[in-house]
C-alpha cells in the first residue's frame, strides 16, 4: 500500500510539522514525526511507536508541487456536476496549503494503518477549513464522502 490522501487547507493560519506532531502526541504519546535533515519543504515521516505509517508533506503556493496538484485535481473535476463539484472547486481554488500524506502499509493491514493516521484528519478538520481527498475514492468533509472520484 502506498497511496495518497490530501487535506486541502483554506485557512490563513500557517501550519507546521511541529504543530501536527504536538496534536498527535496529545492523542497518543507514541506518535512522533521525523523530518529529513536536508528537507527544503516541511515534511516528516509519521511513526506510531515503532511503526512507520506515512510520509507527510506540507506544500504551499510557489513550491511548484502545490500548483501542479491543484491543477491536476481541478482537471479531474471537469466531468463532475452539482453542488459538491462547486464546493470542491471552491476549496481547491482557495487552498493555502496541501497536507499530503503518503500512506505506508509496512506489512500491516489497511484498516490498522488508516486508523493510525485518522487522528491527523480529525485534528485538521477540527481546527481548519478544507476538504480531504483520497486517491481513487474522492473528496470528504469531516463527516462523509461528498464527491466520488471518477478516475
Amino acid at each position: 500500500m502506498g497511496y495518497y490522501i490530501r487535506f486541502f487547507d483554506t485557512s490563513e493560519t500557517p501550519l507546521t510539522i511541529g504543530e501536527i506532531e504536538t496534536a498527535l502526541r496529545e492523542v497518543d504519546p507514541g506518535y512522533r514525526l521525523e523530518a529529513p535533515e536536508a528537507a527544503t519543504i516541511p515534511q516528516a515521516d509519521l511513526y506510531l511507536r515503532d511503526g512507520l505509517y506515512a510520509e507527510i508533506e506540507i506544500n504551499e503556493p510557489g513550491e511548484g508541487l502545490f500548483e501542479d496538484e491543484i491543477a491536476e485535481m481541478l482537471e479531474f473535476l471537469e466531468d463532475a456536476e452539482g453542488k459538491a463539484r462547486k464546493r470542491v472547486e471552491h476549496v481547491l481554488k482557495g487552498a493555502r496549503r496541501i497536507v499530503s500524506v503518503r500512506v505506508l502499509g509496512q506489512g500491516r493491514d489497511t484498516e490498522t494503518t488508516l486508523a493510525g493516521i485518522d487522528p491527523l484528519w480529525k485534528w485538521l478538520f477540527s481546527r481548519r477549513p478544507g476538504l480531504l481527498q483520497a486517491d481513487g475514492e474522492g473528496y470528504y468533509d469531516a463527516d462523509e464522502l461528498i464527491l466520488e472520484e471518477s478516475r
